[in-house]
């Protein structure tokens, strides 16, 4: 009797059991590793395991898995479950994209200081202002520094010094608002609750 050329179908799950990928048929894994067999056989259902075993997709359409694997067995997941997985995914995007809208900020919105000129307040500006007074410091010679998009000219060390004042204490209220919001986003329950948190650094003092 011929042996029968059975199909293997392979999920592959995160720390948590949840099962983030399934393949087998015509698309096996090529590395084992991590993958679970949950089943063989032969026809379609083997073949095409994506769509007959894991109605809808593996993951929702914004990337929350669907089953679990419990017992061996992949298992759908209750909207409760799917539900606290996207507040997270969702958590984490908009902690992210904060973060972000906080560098773009610092880059767009040069420090207007007491003489009427705008200048830098990147972090990376900063990190450059701080080694030029250290030179300073160190060398005697009087400090060079420009405004936004001029050229450098020298500067008192004391003056120099009182602009680097007033931009990390513009650049600390920036971030310790963005921190604020961060952790009310962490503390949003809900997905309604995480909507209703804006982030808008215009209203920094």
């Amino acid at each position: 009797m011929e042996a029968l050329n059975l199909t293997k179908v392979y999920v592959l799950t995160d720390t948590q059991g949840r099962i983030i990928q399934c393949e087998g048929g015509y698309n096996p894994p090529s590395d084992l590793d991590g993958w679970v067999q949950i089943d063989e056989g032969e026809g379609d259902r083997y073949n095409l395991c994506q769509r007959h075993y894991f109605a809808g997709g593996v993951l929702t359409n914004d990337g929350v898995p669907r089953y679990k694997l419990v017992d061996g067995l992949p298992i759908e997941r209750v909207q409760e479950e799917i539900d606290a997985d996207r507040l997270l995914v969702y958590k984490a995007a908009k902690i992210a994209n904060s973060k972000a809208d906080l560098k773009r900020y610092l880059a767009s919105h040069p420090l207007t200081w007491s003489d009427g000129e705008a200048y830098s307040i990147t972090l990376d500006k900063q990190a450059q202002l701080t080694a030029t007074l250290m030179s300073a410091q160190v060398d005697g010679e009087p400090p060079e520094w420009n405004t936004t998009g001029g050229q450098c000219r020298a500067w008192d060390v004391g003056e120099l010094s009182a602009l680097g004042v007033s931009i990390k204490n513009r650049v600390k209220a920036l971030v310790k608002y963005q921190q604020g919001q961060e952790l009310a986003m962490d503390a949003a329950q809900t997905m309604a609750e995480l909507e209703a948190i804006e982030v808008d650094y215009d209203t920094v003092q």
